[in-house]
């Protein structure tokens, strides 16, 4: 229902929309930790919540970060540059979210795992998506999206990748937000366990 709800929102009320997205880099989400009650015993367990923003995930973070780096170096420009992306849904809409916010094009490239609210939001949001269908060696999307970017990439030079798999702008992403979130709060935390995907959290 909440997917649902995003999605009327995102379509009746647009132009407020824009203003949220505007507002992106003054919007600085409260870090927020969730108590399991009676779930240890002898200790405390929290879980971060990292879903309360407008891209519905952490990745936002990561998105926010791996275009500054991009943009402080001087390497692209909204006039030339369109952004390319892998992934199963929300990197992909975190980029979307930013890339319209600050005028660049956008290639998502997916895979038939992407929730159909998500890719609804995307479009949105004005990025293209790309779904390819045909399995890797493996198993998997992943390799098969891959080789859509690198060809493209190559085709152009102005796509740019943004590659959450092998980029150590994932880490610090992380390293200099999510982190120190934690830190300040639990200075004298005793163990941390994180869930690895891109292995960039």
């Amino acid at each position: 229902h909440i997917y649902k709800t995003l999605f009327l929102i995102h379509t009746l009320f647009s132009g407020a929309m824009r203003m949220i997205i505007n507002a992106l880099e003054q919007i600085k989400s409260l870090p927020l930790f969730y108590e399991l009650q009676n779930f240890l015993a002898h200790s405390k367990v929290l879980l971060k919540l990292e879903g309360l923003n407008i891209a519905h995930s952490i990745k936002i973070k990561t998105a926010v970060y791996l275009i500054n780096m991009l943009e402080q170096n001087g390497s692209v420009h909204p006039s030339r540059t369109t952004f390319i992306c892998s992934s199963s849904g929300n990197f992909s809409l975190a980029c979307s979210v930013v890339c319209k916010q600050r005028g660049y094009k956008l290639i998502c490239v997916t895979d038939p795992n992407i929730l159909v609210a998500n890719k609804n939001l995307m479009r949105i949001y004005g990025a293209e998506l790309i779904q390819v269908t045909q399995k890797d060696e493996n198993g998997g999307y992943l390799a098969t999206r891959i080789k859509i970017i690198q060809d493209l990439c190559k085709e152009n030079e102005n796509i740019i990748c943004l590659d959450q798999y092998a980029n150590r702008d994932n880490v610090l992403a992380h390293y200099y937000t999510t982190a120190e979130e934690i830190h300040q709060q639990f200075p004298n935390l005793e163990y941390l366990f994180i869930g690895a995907g891109t292995t960039g959290t």
